[in-house]
């Protein structure tokens, strides 16, 4: 599994985007750039994300990679990879 980004973490998850058609995404965490603010813990709609220590913490088991997290995060951290 490639990581573009040193330091992060990539998650795998299925996505449903609005066609209704099902692609596999992954999330990808950049822990150079993650300030630990938990905004996109707040708006996670599967509560796969928590802060700890001032970091963000995923559960691989709960995250959809649905991206909501991605579009709340103020300093761009978040984002998707497709498979």
């Amino acid at each position: 599994m490639c990581n573009p980004f040193p330091g992060s973490v990539v998650v795998g998850g299925f996505s449903n985007d609005l066609s209704g058609s099902w692609s596999m995404e992954r999330l990808v965490v950049d822990g150079q750039v993650c300030v630990g603010c938990g905004q996109c813990a707040m708006v996670c709609t599967v509560d796969a994300l928590a802060t700890q220590w001032g970091e963000i913490a995923v559960d691989e088991d709960l995250c959809v990679g649905c991206g909501v997290c991605v579009e709340y995060c103020p300093v761009d951290a978040l984002g998707l990879e497709a498979t």
